[in-house]
C-alpha cells in the first residue's frame, strides 16, 4: 500500500512539472519608431534627442527561425495598439521578429515599398532590398522568465531622414539648410 501511494505521488508531481513545461509567459510592451533630428535650423538640446511615436496598428510575427514565409516557423503573432502597445504569451525560449510586410512573397513585398511618388526618393535595389528582407527585425528572448510570470519587452525602430521605417527607399535630395 505504501508503494501505490508514494508511486501515486510521483506520477501526479511528474504531471505537473511536464505542465509547467508547456505553460507561456506573457511579453507585453510598446514598439515604438525613433525619428532622429534631420537639420534645418540649429536645433535645441531636446530637438537634437530626436522624437518617438508608436508602431501603431501593425502585425508582428514571432518565430522560432528565421525566414518570410507567415506560417513555416511562426510560433505566434501579435498586432500592437493606436499606442504602440502589445502582448503576446510565449513559451521560454529566443525568438524572432518581423513585421507584416516580410511575410509577402518577395516580388509583393518590393512592389508595396519600392514605390514613391517623391522625386528625392530612390530605390536602394534587388540586391539590397532581398538583405532588408531576409534581416530579422528584432531579437525577443524569453528565457529567464518564471512560468506564469510577465516580461516587459520595449522595442524602437530607428528611422532614417526623409524615408522613415521604410528601408528600400532612400534620400537623394537636398540637404536641409
Amino acid at each position: 500500500m505504501r508503494i501505490l501511494i508514494i508511486f501515486s505521488l510521483l506520477v501526479l508531481n511528474s504531471c505537473s512539472v511536464f505542465k509547467g513545461k508547456n505553460s507561456k509567459i506573457t511579453v507585453s510592451g510598446k514598439i515604438e519608431i525613433h525619428k532622429p533630428y534631420c537639420g534645418g535650423a540649429r536645433p535645441t538640446e531636446e530637438m537634437a534627442k530626436g522624437t518617438d511615436s508608436p508602431y501603431a496598428n501593425t502585425t508582428f510575427y514571432v518565430k522560432s527561425k528565421m525566414n518570410n514565409d507567415a506560417e513555416l516557423e511562426t510560433v505566434g503573432k501579435f498586432e500592437t495598439d493606436e499606442n504602440g502597445s502589445f502582448s503576446v504569451k510565449l513559451k521560454k525560449g529566443s525568438y524572432f521578429v518581423i513585421q507584416e510586410n516580410k511575410v509577402l512573397l518577395f516580388p509583393q513585398f518590393i512592389v508595396k515599398n519600392a514605390n514613391t511618388e517623391n522625386k528625392f526618393l530612390q530605390y536602394i535595389g534587388d540586391k539590397e532590398a532581398k538583405m532588408e528582407y531576409e534581416k530579422v527585425d528584432f531579437m525577443l528572448d524569453v528565457e529567464n522568465e518564471i512560468v506564469g510570470s510577465k516580461k516587459i519587452f520595449n522595442y524602437s525602430y530607428k528611422a532614417k531622414c526623409f524615408s522613415g521605417i521604410n528601408y528600400l527607399l532612400k534620400y537623394v535630395g537636398p540637404l536641409p539648410q
